[in-house]
């Protein structure tokens, strides 16, 4: 588990969780959860969806491309998920049909699928009291390569 979020209109609890990271030879397989009580989520004995009966698939599950979850947050109707060697902030529209939540589209900002993103590691993102969305980064962990400026607060204002 790496982060939580309230959705801000049903009150329900979106997790980000990081798949394996070589355990049991797998990598990959971050996911995208809604939380609901006494439900069984897997781990360690399922990874990704791999719909099993006795266990919740997530409602997203990266299984060709590593999305290592950070911080995340929704902001102005989408879910954004920070994220660290993808270098990415990943923005999700969902939709709901009754009980069940499905992504409606998944954007990656500031990184284009390559190897190294514009800002490098995204460590996390918050909305703050202005109601702009603040993105920090992680560069200087030992983990990410360094860069002039390093590490920063993105803001990224309301239209």
């Amino acid at each position: 588990m790496q982060s939580l979020a309230w959705h801000p209109e049903t009150r329900e609890l979106f997790a980000a969780e990081h798949g394996p990271s070589g355990e049991f030879l797998l990598f990959g397989h971050d996911e995208v959860n809604v939380i609901q009580p006494g439900r069984n989520y897997g781990w360690p004995l399922a990874v990704g969806a791999p719909k099993v009966q006795q266990f919740v698939d997530p409602i997203i599950s990266w299984n060709d491309i590593t999305t290592p979850p950070s911080g995340m947050t929704f902001w102005r109707g989408a879910l954004y998920i920070a994220t660290l060697s993808s270098e990415a902030l990943v923005r999700i529209e969902f939709e709901r049909n009754g009980p069940e939540w499905r992504a409606r589209e998944i954007e990656r900002w500031f990184a284009d699928g390559g190897t190294e993103g514009r800002y490098g590691r995204i460590r996390d993102a918050i909305v703050g009291p202005d109601s702009a969305l603040y993105v920090l980064t992680s560069n200087r962990d030992g983990r990410g390569t360094v860069r002039e400026g390093d590490d920063r607060i993105l803001r990224i204002a309301p239209e």
